[in-house]
């Protein structure tokens, strides 16, 4: 699903680097793909914003609203921890951290997508290369150094700093993104008190037993057999 750098993929292939926007009109099936990944996260947003709601019992626009006013991802769930230490039994608190945890790799993603930059790369008709903002300037930086002090640019350097997504890596991105709206849909559902209680242990299961969150239980146990003072 993560992007793999060009150097190794296709070490020998032709790049074209900058105008981005019109990189991804040359790729329309990766633009597409692209598009439903950043789409997909606004409303996983926007569930993250109702579940805040419903762990605070303030199930109202203004509260929504709070959640977006939030700077960062970072920001966002530490806020949703805290509250979650106040207002979740701990069975339902480890459940709910192992959804963040979920949101938190999916948001990854879709934080490169959304701010990275793009670029063809010729043996991947359908796929698209990419390259961090922070890459391309530290590139940009050298080989304008270089041209004033030697007279010419080595552009291809450039390689090194470049990933490249395949149409799979893509569609995996937007089936986690996805994945991750519905628990959280499901999370909001079991938790709020307008739901009967007869559904909750059947919501319980179904989160707990669902692939995205056994994924994360599993990492986190195979984490603490590697790491046996308990460290995560």
């Amino acid at each position: 699903m993560a992007r793999q750098p060009v150097s190794k993929k296709h070490p020998e292939t032709g790049l074209a680097v900058g105008h981005g926007h019109e990189n991804l009109r040359l790729r329309p099936k990766a633009a597409s793909l692209i598009a439903e990944c950043i789409a997909a996260w606004s409303e996983v947003e926007f569930h993250m914003g109702r579940l805040l709601a419903t762990m605070l019992h303030a199930d109202s626009e203004p509260t929504i609203a709070l959640y977006f006013t939030l700077a960062n991802e970072r920001a966002k769930r530490e806020a949703m921890f805290a509250i979650g230490e106040f207002t979740l039994s701990a069975k339902d608190r480890d459940l709910f951290q192992l959804i963040m945890k979920a949101k938190e790799s999916a948001s990854k993603h879709r934080t490169a997508l959304a701010h990275g930059l793009y670029c063809l790369v010729a043996d991947e008709p359908d796929g698209i290369g990419w390259i961090s903002t922070k890459d391309r300037i530290k590139h940009w930086s050298e080989a304008h150094n270089a041209e004033k002090t030697l007279g010419y640019a080595n552009h291809s350097s450039v390689r090194e700093f470049i990933g490249v997504y395949t149409l799979d890596d893509l569609t995996a991105i937007l089936d986690e993104i996805i994945a991750v709206s519905y628990v959280i849909i499901h999370l909001n559902l079991y938790l709020s008190p307008d739901t009967g209680h007869y559904l909750d242990e059947e919501l319980y299961l179904q989160l707990s037993n669902s692939p995205l969150v056994t994924k994360f239980q599993s990492q986190i146990d195979g984490n603490r057999k590697n790491d046996p003072s308990g460290h995560e």
